[in-house]
């Protein structure tokens, strides 16, 4: 496109707002000249400098950040080839899997269901110190498979049915966490017929209320948990330990051996994304570190969907 005039400039996502000394070091750090125009996703034109103010374009731009009502247009794209690909037939009987926290919602209900259970008294043996957690944090800081099948061993003793009505009740005070677009996406899943499951590392019996919330039927829920005998919990776990290679392992042991769209948030997920036949959407996804440890770069080489919320 010539110069003169100025050119259209595509402006594909929802940046942050502009701040700076001049407009000068404003369009040099944003690759723009006054007499560019931008384009924004529904085709609108308008000056560059109005984009600027309108904090549209900036120096610091991310393709991928949007706020939590929106996808970023990247992501919204590849989300809508894949429903046209289930419409059409071109993928029989789909299967979707979703991690759970930082991916459905943020933080890790997991943990916070811990502290809740330890602040309350609820776990046999504890002293209300916090001793259990602490002991948690340094497992999971040596080896987080071995961390998170502590946190659920500790548990033991506990009547099932009371459980999972604490973990109602705790869910119902985390459920601001919840990403509405996420919360749209298993939603609309669920009416295109695909089956959707959750495979999270966190105790079966809170990722269950948290999956009531998405229409999500705990048989369809797959989270770390112990053998109960006579109604209470024992300290036994059932393998496999859900981190990592092994979500992939529980995957196949109760889902099947192919899934079609995978949804993660970190690193403990990476193989299960890499499982997906299909489409695999990553979830604010660390952008640090080397390469073999970074999840933006490996979710980029790997052609995978990003999406950031803020």
């Amino acid at each position: 496109m010539g110069r003169m005039g100025g050119r259209d400039v595509i402006v594909r996502g929802i940046q942050g707002a502009v701040s700076g000394s001049g407009f000068s070091s404003i369009f040099s750090g944003a690759g723009l000249e006054m007499e560019d125009r931008v384009v924004l996703g529904t085709r609108e034109k308008m000056p560059v400098t109005e984009a600027l103010l309108r904090g549209l374009v900036g120096p610091r731009q991310d393709p991928y950040v949007t706020d939590e009502e929106t996808w970023n247009p990247i992501a919204e794209e590849r989300l809508e080839a894949f429903f046209d690909k289930v419409k059409s037939g071109q993928i029989q009987k789909p299967i979707a899997v979703f991690d759970a926290d930082g991916t459905l919602w943020r933080n890790d209900v997991g943990e916070g269901f811990a502290r809740w259970l330890i602040e309350n008294g609820k776990l046999k043996g504890d002293s209300g110190d916090g001793d259990i957690y602490k002991q948690y944090e340094e497992l999971v800081a040596r080896d987080p498979g071995e961390g998170f099948a502590f946190l659920v061993t500790a548990m033991r003793g506990i009547a099932e049915t009371d459980l999972t009505q604490w973990a109602k009740e705790y869910f119902s005070s985390f459920e601001q966490n919840v990403f509405p677009k996420q919360k749209e996406l298993v939603h609309r899943l669920r009416e295109a017929g695909v089956d959707v499951w959750i495979v999270s590392a966190s105790n079966r019996w809170i990722v269950e209320a948290g999956a009531s919330r998405f229409g999500i039927s705990p048989d369809h829920v797959i989270g770390l948990q112990t053998e109960v005998q006579d109604g209470i919990l024992t300290d036994k776990i059932i393998p496999p330990i859900i981190h990592g290679p092994g979500k992939v392992e529980a995957i196949r042991k109760w889902i099947g051996d192919r899934v079609d769209f995978v949804s993660g948030n970190s690193l403990s997920d990476y193989d299960m994304l890499s499982f997906s036949s299909g489409l695999s959407l990553v979830i604010n996804p660390r952008n640090e570190g080397p390469e073999e440890q970074n999840l933006t770069q490996l979710a980029k080489k790997h052609d995978w969907v990003i999406q950031r919320w803020p």
